[in-house]
């Protein structure tokens, strides 16, 4: 048995794997969203640093035409939309 069928096995995975922890990074992003407060795992997560990254874009926090995804991201309906949509495409949304 490859390494592969022994994790999809353990983990109960069908299909993708790397689809898959797509899925679980665009819940948990989510769900750190619509946290409410100060919360550290919300700090760590948004912290800002000043300046702007080596390409002048304003770097991960945009997804398509200037949608920020934290904006996204704290209405739940459209957040499980997009997550299922780029989850279903088999690509990353870049």
């Amino acid at each position: 048995m490859t390494k592969i069928i022994y994790v999809k096995r353990q983990f109960g995975v069908e299909g993708d794997i790397l689809q898959k922890v797509i899925g679980w990074n665009l819940n948990l992003f989510g769900h750190v969203c619509q946290m409410k407060g100060e919360r550290l795992i919300k700090t760590v997560m948004f912290g800002v640093m000043g300046g702007q990254n080596r390409r002048g874009r304003n770097g991960w926090m945009t997804y398509r035409n200037g949608v920020s995804l934290y904006r996204a991201a704290q209405n739940r309906e459209m957040w499980s939309e997009i997550a299922r949509t780029v989850v279903d495409s088999g690509h990353q949304w870049t």
